[in-house]
């Protein structure tokens, strides 16, 4: 796939926060952790900044804290990539039987994107020292990538006080300057960033699945064993498939109670 990027133009409000002169490729000074609520919130508010695009990227902890730093870049890269051009395809089928057990669900989804995107990964820029937390069993790196400009979106982002819930978990909106939303969930998983990623994935679904859905199937009505044993069968599968540009994501969310994440994004649409 090759990369479309739009020039600058700049709306948001929020902004990142001073880099030091730091290569991004080699991030030696160590960073200390932060700790507290608000930083954190701040941290995965990712709005436009006015001289570029900011990720968060995640790896796994390891011993030595650059090579997590330097995997975490290597994950935004990817989404960099995405960024770019994504296509996704959802499948979920299900059928409901008039018996207590008879019910099946199958879902099955797909992306395809540019894999090449390693180069991306020297155009990013952060600060070891405010750009990066740990947070469970994983590192997570905020950065700006400088490649592309950025992107006209105009939205303020508020997470209410001491980590509630923000109002586009259960309240999203349609569109956010002109881009089609979606809000993406994922319940807890065994690393956290992997939680992170699904939810990540699951927004650029939740894109597709608002411009493409369609239902087929329905009711079938069968003879069972018996003579007047009438049965009935509902069988629906819902297909959304697309191709998405300037995928990306305002904000994360995670419920500190079960450590489920939620996604904010906004993408345009195009046709595959």
């Amino acid at each position: 796939m090759v990369a479309i990027f739009f020039s600058l133009v700049v709306l948001s409000c929020a902004s990142l926060p001073s880099k030091s002169s730091s290569p991004a490729v080699n991030p030696a000074k160590k960073g200390a952790v932060q700790n507290s609520e608000t930083a954190e919130s701040r941290f995965w508010h990712s709005l436009p900044a006015r001289d570029g695009l900011v990720f968060i990227g995640s790896a796994g902890v390891r011993s030595n804290r650059d090579d997590s730093i330097k995997l975490a870049l290597q994950d935004i890269a990817r989404k960099v990539s995405i960024f770019s051009s994504v296509e996704g395809e959802f499948v979920a089928h299900h059928k409901t039987g008039s018996g207590f057990f008879d019910f099946t669900a199958d879902t099955k989804t797909s992306l395809a994107f540019n894999e090449d995107y390693q180069g991306y990964v020297e155009s990013l820029d952060f600060d070891p020292d405010t750009d990066v937390i740990q947070y469970e069993n994983s590192i997570f790196v905020r950065a700006r990538y400088n490649g592309s400009g950025s992107i006209p979106i105009n939205y303020e982002l508020f997470n209410g006080t001491n980590g509630s819930k923000p109002s586009w978990i259960d309240n999203p909106p349609k569109e956010i300057s002109g881009y089609t939303v979606g809000v993406g969930f994922a319940s807890r998983r065994a690393v956290h960033r992997d939680t992170v990623n699904a939810s990540f994935e699951a927004a650029i679904f939740s894109v597709i699945k608002e411009i493409s859905s369609q239902i087929t199937g329905g009711d079938v009505n069968y003879q069972g064993n018996g003579t007047f044993d009438y049965r009935t069968t509902n069988e629906n599968t819902i297909t959304a498939r697309g191709v998405l540009n300037n995928f990306y994501v305002l904000d994360t969310w995670i419920d500190k109670s079960n450590k489920a994440v939620w996604t904010l994004a906004v993408a345009r649409v195009s046709t595959p």
